[in-house]
């Protein structure tokens, strides 16, 4: 079963595809999971990721006591 959203994994499945040649190290790596789209790219610095973002919902006033 896939959980919403596994940040660990991804980064870790990324890494395995790039170091096994599987996915050329200058590509990103993009998955499509239950939390929508999930991508990382290669960089000097490491590995950038970008998470999906729920937007925000408003919210009423807390009733007063």
């Amino acid at each position: 079963m896939e959980v919403e959203l596994c940040g660990h994994a991804t980064l870790a499945s990324a890494h395995i595809l790039w170091e096994t040649r599987t996915l050329a190290r200058r590509h990103e790596a993009r998955f499509h999971t239950l939390s929508g789209l999930l991508t990382a790219t290669r960089g000097a610095d490491g590995i950038e990721m970008n998470f999906p973002a729920t937007p925000e919902d408003p919210a009423g006033a807390p009733p007063s006591s």
